[in-house]
């Protein structure tokens, strides 16, 4: 009896879903493979850097047995699973489609991690936390825990990084607004952390931003400039720090619900200061303070060997 040949393979690629509301176009790519003994492989490729979340729905399955699949990818490529025939001698038959988030659900993330203030050591600088403005104005679901931080400068100055990270986004297309306090339109980096959090710095002058997609960086890492603001309205450079949480639904999980259901968890920070470890309050001042074990102690050990030789 000849071996029959697999009869659909047939991928339906969902919208792809960022949270931050940035998003990447064909940043995993799913491939398949139909081995000799009828399985099919299932593998992918990442074109951006940073961790992502793919979910693969298998559906109209003949010949083999599966459940959906949802897995974090870290990787530029790799394998996912495999299809595995129940009759080996013929083949199988499936439709499926596939959906994917940066980032990683509900990691485990560490809310006593002491973060370095985003500007140079020795920098006096004033805290405001800011408003949720579409919370404010148009009344929207106020995002979990929310929490971020305005800092005033009153000249151009430069923002270093708090923590060490993978750079997964930049945006530098607009010109710096130092009229409008509410303007959507800012550039911005965001850093992905070991532990599955995120960090946003926005607010930053156009074609001043000097880090780039794929970049590892650590603290007191500069990442570009700001401008000096119109005097009456304090520079609108802002940071945060969350991470993703996926919320359970009563409904099976498909990729139509798998990314409605995503939001973002804040986080309150602790920073070092030249007052000692805390949290910041509005309308204070802080001294910056940076010292040799906090640049070093995310770092690898290789990174601190290279540190310590260019010192």
């Amino acid at each position: 009896m000849k071996k029959l040949l697999q009869l659909v393979l047939l991928f339906t690629t969902i919208t792809t879903y960022n949270i931050s509301g940035y998003a990447q176009q064909n940043a995993i790519i799913l491939k398949t493979k139909q081995n000799k003994d009828n399985s099919i492989e299932f593998s992918y490729e990442k074109t951006a850097p940073g961790s992502y979340t793919v979910m693969v729905e298998i559906y109209n399955l003949l010949n083999a047995y599966h459940s959906n699949f949802e897995h974090v990818v870290k990787l530029s490529s790799g394998k996912l699973f495999t299809l595995h025939p129940i009759d080996k001698n013929r083949g199988i038959s499936f439709n499926s489609s596939y959906s994917y988030t940066n980032g990683i659900m509900n990691p485990k993330v560490d809310s006593l991690f002491v973060y370095t203030l985003p500007f140079q050591k020795g920098k006096i600088i004033s805290v405001y936390e800011s408003n949720h403005l579409y919370h404010d104005i148009f009344n929207a679901e106020l995002p979990k825990n929310w929490k971020a931080y305005h800092f005033k400068a009153d000249a151009a100055d430069t923002i270093f990084a708090a923590r060490k990270g993978m750079v997964v986004k930049v945006n530098d297309q607009f010109e710096t607004d130092t009229i409008s306090f509410f303007n959507s339109k800012k550039n911005y980096i965001t850093l992905e952390h070991a532990d599955g959090s995120f960090a946003t710095y926005t607010g930053f002058a156009k074609n001043n931003i000097f880090v780039k997609p794929g970049q590892t960086i650590y603290p007191q890492t500069p990442l570009g400039n700001i401008k000096e603001p119109f005097k009456p309205i304090p520079n609108n450079f802002s940071f945060m720090v969350y991470y993703l949480t996926k919320e359970k639904s009563k409904q099976k999980s498909t990729n139509t619900n798998f990314t409605k259901n995503i939001k973002q968890v804040f986080i309150t920070p602790y920073f070092n200061t030249e007052q000692g470890i805390l949290k910041l309050e509005h309308y204070e001042k802080y001294n910056v303070a940076v010292n040799a074990d906090e640049i070093q102690k995310e770092m690898t050990k290789s990174e601190k060997k290279k540190l310590n030789k260019l010192n």
